[in-house]
């Protein structure tokens, strides 16, 4: 069957391939020597040359013209169509997503000076594709422009993968392109652990995240260190983020304000010799004006008692000399029974009868006055039947998702379903320079998941080399027209073919 060429992308990359991509993308000599221009350049052909055949450029791709011319003579090996979109959701970053997800956290001053300038290594790098750039207009406003000379001129032949390797040269570029990607990306997409609250790098579920993330152990000397640095910061921006944010509601809907008063209830009578004072609802108003001191504890009954009508009456809070319960009184022991128990109505025994007496009225016995119960525990409650496995396997599971929705549930970790409200929330934020990274900051028209498709899972058909050659087109529906009954001669008569 023939095979439908297809056009390479970002999301058909495997991790193999961002590997041997990101080691070619990058390495570009600064300062520029001729020497070491040569070497790189010789360095790349080579590279590219032992690429994969999905990687490399193909006559049968889906390349247009202008595509292909954008790559130089030391690139045109690469596949065209790969490069562009890659250079393409990189822009994307640089030129507003990152910097509307940075904007209020630099100007609202919730970053270290450290993390600020780590974060703003981003700014000139735009200078590459921009070619009327201005450093001065590239900072907010109130910061010193990012003086690093001419380390990110102008790209003369504007090719992409030059561009591309030139940022994949510079550490604190990668660092902070890694750092704003996780920040303002979903949790889902960066494969953030809430329960840790780290950020599980080997777990990158974004095809373009995952792909910066061997660009930055590849080009970093720190390596998985750089990673993990980098990951951790992007987590405390996002944390930093959802502050402000929820901070900037509560300003906008007036919840900071103090409650309103209530309305003052209408006096009582006895409430008018004290109209001066205000009174809470703590405390108590006596309607009573009293003179002499309220001490009841020194008064005297009025008519005492006489002695010759007999003892004292006693007093309610005297303790019986008898507990109740040996009294033959329902009260419920140390262990109460279920009510649901079968043994239960044979739990709650009543008074004894009284049983005969065949002595005189003068003697007196312990049982001839009242009725004495045995005293005997209450039978143990049944057994509950164990549970099965099966029941008790999936209770740890409801348990452990309960425990984990609590956490993603999180404040600082929960999705934002209302959309993006920059324009409203930063109001009182000065407006960035339209020249900026920091652009897109309050513009509701910009995109910021323009390029979420990108990471999409695809799965691949392989050679037996393992290399992936495209798609087949197999049929909708059966020919029926090639199918011949056989003749009854050549059929067989054994038990065979009858099934």
């Amino acid at each position: 069957m023939p095979l439908v060429p297809k056009k390479m992308e970002t999301r058909r990359l495997h991790n193999s391939d961002m590997k041997k991509l990101v080691r070619i993308l990058r390495g570009t000599p600064y300062p520029f020597s001729s020497s070491k221009d040569k070497a790189y350049r010789q360095n790349a052909k080579e590279s590219i040359h032992s690429l994969p055949r999905r990687l490399r450029s193909s006559h049968l791709s889906f390349s247009s013209s202008t595509t292909t011319s954008n790559l130089c003579s030391t690139h045109k090996g690469l596949d065209a169509n790969l490069i562009a979109e890659i250079y393409a959701w990189l822009r994307h970053e640089l030129d507003g997503a990152i910097g509307k997800f940075l904007y209020p956290l630099i100007m609202s001053g919730v970053l270290t000076h450290t993390q600020e300038l780590k974060m703003r290594q981003l700014e000139p790098a735009r200078q590459m594709w921009q070619h009327d750039f201005q450093a001065d207009l590239s900072a907010p406003p109130g910061r010193q422009a990012i003086q690093c000379g001419d380390k990110w001129s102008y790209q003369v032949d504007q090719c992409a993968a030059c561009i591309l390797a030139r940022i994949g040269s510079d550490e604190g570029v990668l660092f902070a392109l890694f750092a704003g990607m996780v920040g303002r990306m979903k949790d889902k997409a960066s494969g953030m652990d809430v329960l840790r609250g780290i950020v599980g790098m080997e777990k990158v579920k974004s095809k373009r995240l995952r792909f910066v993330r061997y660009w930055v152990k590849a080009a970093s000397r720190g390596g998985e260190n750089a990673v993990f640095e980098a990951g951790e910061l992007g987590l405390k921006m996002k944390g930093l983020r959802h502050e402000w944010k929820v901070q900037q509601r509560r300003l906008r809907d007036g919840k900071n304000l103090q409650p309103a008063p209530k309305p003052n209830m209408p006096r009582q009578s006895h409430e008018t010799e004290s109209a001066g004072r205000l009174f809470t609802d703590a405390e108590s108003v006596i309607g009573i004006d009293i003179t002499v001191p309220y001490q009841p504890k020194e008064w005297s009954p009025l008519n005492a008692h006489d002695p010759k009508l007999g003892p004292n009456p006693r007093p309610s809070n005297a303790i019986p000399l008898s507990p109740a319960a040996l009294l033959g009184f329902g009260i419920p022991g140390f262990r109460d029974s279920d009510p649901h128990s079968p043994h239960a109505e044979s739990e709650s025994k009543p008074p004894l009868a009284r049983p005969p007496s065949t002595s005189s009225d003068t003697t007196i016995h312990p049982g001839s006055s009242i009725s004495v119960a045995h005293l005997r525990p209450p039978p143990l409650r049944p057994q509950k039947p164990p549970k099965m496995q099966e029941a008790l396997v999936e209770k740890y599971r409801a348990m452990l998702a309960a425990h984990s929705n609590a956490y993603a549930s999180h404040p600082i970790y929960e999705e934002e379903e209302d959309g993006d409200d920059d324009a409203s929330s930063g109001n009182d934020l000065p407006k960035p320079r339209p020249t900026s990274m920091y652009e897109s900051f309050g513009n509701t028209g910009f995109d910021d998941d323009k390029f979420e498709g990108v990471d999409e899972e695809v799965e691949e058909i392989e050679e037996e080399d393992g290399e992936d050659v495209g798609e087949w087109r197999a049929p909708q529906t059966p020919n029926v027209a090639t199918y011949r009954r056989p003749s009854v001669a050549s059929a067989s008569t054994g038990w065979d073919g009858l099934y």
